[in-house]
């Protein structure tokens, strides 16, 4: 299995003079270098190179091989560690660590420390649950004010199965470096063997590197780059989580390596290696997902076609390529190359490119998004058809800001020079963004959708609208109940495959600009299906969803789509069927119905006992709450004469939205059918005799049944009124003169309570029992005090059932009754004569009532009675009192001024 060995990168200062983008073979002094495969390498310093281990002819090496730059020297002695090929051996704040490796029977799991100014190793633990592997990929990552740390990806275990993990090596509370597992929320098909690992970038605790490269499990002819991205969390670096997305390459041609070098330069990754043409160099660019292919100058001394070396890179020196597999013989090389790159390499975009360097003389390619030597080889009209000298004439294509937003399709076209691409049959079919271009595409690559700016003559082309992806929603729908501690399916899928990835928010309605990230980094995403679970501190919310899409060229967010928004709270649901009325027979079809808003996740409705709703007797699972109705055959193992309910309750979390009325389920043969009064009577009075008659079915002879009367103004809500015949005797009829007091909608129910059985009438509109009474003296109504001796006519007009009356007066101090006559007549006068025997003087209202002590009864008064030639006060209140007391101070005072003159005449003295 062909892969990689040890990566050490570092940023490649420019160079000046003579010789750049040239091979040369390094010439060695003395025959001290071995040559192997596999081979781990750094550089402590600008003159020195130490290469250990490696393998040849399957024997495998622990020595140290310190290679002089300046003096072409090699120095070869013995380490303490086991021998072993294809470890890692990187320089992590002034440590060198050593990590895993293989032998001929064996991976290894161990970490050495070395010393560089001792030249010793020691052991310093393992990787994580002691995982073995060899051919793995590492990168240093640089946080400006944490410092370095480690990244060990992929690689394999002895037998050659990839290992998928992803290690972060990072300093712990105390000042030792110590590995921990990353976990990786996605895991897409790209190489984990054979790869190289590139730092690209940090912002805070977020960091990003590049994969590139690579043995293809799937030998696809697609060659597949990644972005791995790392969130680290410094407290607690166990829980540092990390993200892989897949980068495009374009245009479509980049070649397949493994094993190779990959040195970094500004935003851009130079390669070389583990391929068969050893002429070929390819320089991606990180920002504009672009390469291109160069070859080095003609003077160039060119190494054979190499994989499993060791490589360098050197500031101000160049890259050394140490020994490795020669692919032409199929055997190890003992040579040492090195390679000068272009010194413009390192300037990322066109501003800082074309500008003015001293002693440089740079030129920006657009074709190839490279900034190169202006007088070098590669800047000819063959391999540039858009040479760009002086920044004022650069296009830029992407925003200026700290942010990775990139310009809107509207923008870009307004934009002179950039167009928008957004085309899943471009080259290579998974970018789009704002390009650098002209009329007819991108510089670089190929865009069949290419929106530019526009052209009056051409109405037809292409426009930023109709290029614009959309989407639609299956979940949630508009305004849809989600339970709180439910989860919801957020479902969605594009109109036409889209590229690039998702971030998916959720979004408060009362706060839209707050948005809370639930997932990021989704790819493969025209039909997207996720789960949301929501808990209590969701209740209440009016939510939405949204989608940001993000362009993999540039990581800038392009498009923004919105869900229908939903409700998070408990929903309103009502069973209508069954209720107390509804007729249920075993072995028959019953529809249970239900009302309920716009709560539609699935459901399951069981059957209890009434007295125990902990164990279901039968479960209907998965229906569609919006249904509505579900059409139940009652099963035959369910008892008859027993009181069950149903209970609606939430598939995925049984929580209980409804519960039904209790019910009593039949036997399926018998039944009771009123016959009279029939449906053509629509209403009756008070007073009204009304003939009950029904017949019965399946029931054995001798059998009682009630006759009840129920309130039905309410349907759903039936209230029982009065009993008009108990169950003492069997009948199969029963007359009734109505005598309900209020007036209302009812229904009459026939019922046997052995069986569990009942009938009811249709609905008949009853206007209720009334009585009406009136006092008069002398055909007048009586508005003046009554005396003893008086009479006194109370007159009553009655509506319902026949009774008699008594009548009674009321005192209304004492509220305590006289009766004046008892079992009077249903309608008619009596005359009263007022008798001092039986009422004292004083107020009364006068009564009158059913003599069966019903409710129905009028009252009138009060009424003022006294004996003759006492003085009667009426009731007028306080205004008639104090009038009273007025007339006695006047004669009071009328009386006074008599006696007193009186007695001045007498006496002859006038009073002073």
């Amino acid at each position: 299995m062909i892969c990689t060995i040890a990566l050490v990168l570092s940023s490649f200062s420019i160079l000046k003079g003579d010789g750049e983008n040239v091979w040369t073979e390094v010439s060695i002094s003395d025959d001290n270098f071995i040559a192997h495969a596999g081979t781990s390498v750094i550089s402590p310093d600008d003159e020195k190179i130490l290469v250990f281990g490696g393998h040849k002819n399957d024997q495998h090496s622990n020595s140290i091989r310190v290679f002089d730059t300046k003096a072409k020297t090699i120095i070869s002695s013995e380490a303490s560690v086991t021998a072993r090929s294809y470890a890692s051996w990187d320089i992590l704040e002034g440590t060198a660590y050593l990590i895993g490796g293989k032998d001929a029977s064996t991976a290894f799991a161990d970490i050495y420390e070395y010393d560089i100014s001792s030249k010793k190793f020691s052991q310093k633990g393992s990787l994580p649950s002691s995982t073995k592997i060899c051919k793995h990929a590492t990168a240093i990552g640089r946080d400006a004010t944490k410092g370095e740390f480690l990244v060990i990806y992929g690689g394999e275990n002895h037998a050659g199965t990839p290992s998928k993990s992803v290690f972060l090596f990072i300093k712990d509370s105390g000042s030792s470096f110590q590995p921990f597992k990353i976990t990786i929320e996605n895991k897409p098909n790209i190489p984990y063997d054979g790869c190289s690992l590139t730092f690209w970038k940090s912002n805070e605790n977020v960091h990003y590197f590049v994969i590139t490269g690579g043995t293809d499990k799937t030998k696809s002819e697609k060659v597949v780059f990644g972005l791995l991205k790392i969130t680290i969390n410094r407290s607690t670096p166990s829980l540092s989580s990390g993200v892989i997305t897949p980068l495009p390459i374009r245009p479509v041609g980049i070649a397949q390596r493994t094993g190779h070098l990959s040195v970094k330069f500004g935003s851009h990754i130079l390669f070389w290696g583990g391929c068969t043409d050893s002429s070929l160099f390819e320089m991606y660019s990180i920002e504009d997902k672009s390469y291109h292919s160069f070859q080095p100058l003609k003077s160039s001394i060119l190494p054979p076609p190499l994989r499993e070396f060791g490589f360098v890179s050197i500031p101000n020196d160049g890259i050394y390529v140490i020994s490795g597999f020669d692919l032409s013989t199929n055997q190890v090389s003992n040579k040492i190359y090195k390679y000068k790159p272009d010194p413009c390499y390192s300037f990322k975009d066109c501003g800082t490119c074309a500008g003015t360097h001293s002693n440089l003389q740079c030129a920006w390619c657009a074709s190839k998004h490279t900034c190169l030597l202006f007088n070098s080889q590669e800047l000819s009209t063959e391999t540039c058809d858009h040479l760009i000298r002086g920044s004022q004439s650069c296009v830029t294509c992407r925003a200026e800001t700290e942010t990775e937003s990139s310009l809107s399709c509207s923008e870009c076209i307004s934009t002179q020079g950039c167009g928008w691409c957004q085309d899943t049959h471009s080259s290579p079919g998974d970018y789009f963004g704002c390009f650098h271009g002209h009329g007819s595409g991108p510089y670089v690559g190929s865009c069949k959708q290419w929106v530019y700016k526009k052209d009056p003559l051409n109405p037809h082309a292409l426009t930023c609208e109709s290029v614009k992806p959309t989407v639609s929603f299956s979940y949630p729908k508009q305004d849809q109940i989600v339970i709180p501690t439910e989860s919801l399916a957020i479902q969605w899928e594009f109109d036409h495959d889209v590229v690039g990835f998702f971030n998916l928010y959720e979004v408060d309605l009362e706060n839209p600009s707050k948005r809370n990230l639930i997932k990021d980094s989704i790819t493969a995403a025209q039909v997207g299906n996720y789960m949301i679970n929501f808990d209590e501190s969701k209740n209440g919310k009016n939510l939405r969803y949204e989608l940001d899409l993000f362009s993999i060229y540039d990581g800038s967010v392009a498009y923004t789509f919105k869900s229908p928004s939903f409700y998070v709270k408990t929903p309103q649901i009502s069973f209508t069927h069954p209720v107390k009325t509804d007729r249920v027979s075993k072995n028959k079809p019953f529809t249970v119905v239900w009302k309920t808003d716009k709560y539609i996740n699935p459901i399951l409705l069981g059957v209890y006992y009434s007295t125990d709703t902990t164990n279901a007797l039968q479960l209907e699972t998965n229906l569609e709450l919006q249904d509505g109705q579900f059409s139940w055959t009652i099963p035959s193992h369910l008892k008859a004469n027993k009181e069950y309910i149903i209970i609606m309750r939430s598939l995925d979390t049984g929580i209980a939205l409804a519960y039904s009325d209790h019910f009593t389920l039949r036997n399926d043969d018998s039944d009771i059918v009123i016959t009279s009064p029939p449906e053509s009577v629509l209403a009756l009075v008070g007073g009204q005799e009304c003939l009950i008659k029904w017949k019965v079915d399946g029931i054995s002879t001798g059998t009682k049944q009630g006759v009840h009367l129920y309130n039905a103004n309410n349907p759903d809500n039936l209230i029982l009124v009065k009993v008009l015949s108990d169950e003492v005797e069997p009948l199969t009829e029963v007359k009734w003169i109505v005598d309900v007091v209020e007036s209302a909608k009812y229904i009459i129910r026939v019922e046997d309570s052995d069986n569990f059985v009942h009938s009811d009438s249709h609905p008949i509109n009853i206007e209720g029992t009334t009585l009406q009474a009136s006092l008069t003296k002398n055909n007048k109504i009586v508005n003046t005090p009554i005396v003893f001796g008086e009479t006194i006519d109370i007159t009553w007009t009655y509506k319902g059932q026949p009774a008699d009356f008594d009548i009674w007066a009321i005192n209304e101090t004492s509220k305590l009754g006289k009766s004046i006559v008892r079992a009077a007549s249903k309608d008619g006068t009596f005359k009263w004569l007022v008798n001092d025997t039986f009422v004292n003087s004083g107020a009364y209202t006068i009564q009158i009532e059913r003599a069966d002590a019903t409710t129905i009864q009028t009252s009138m008064g009060p009424l003022r009675l006294a004996a003759p030639g006492s003085i009667v006060v009426r009731s007028y209140g306080s205004f008639a009192a104090l009038l009273v007391l007025a007339t006695f101070l006047v004669v009071g005072f009328i009386v006074f001024y008599c006696i007193y003159f009186k007695s001045y005449s007498i006496g002859g003295v006038k009073p002073m």
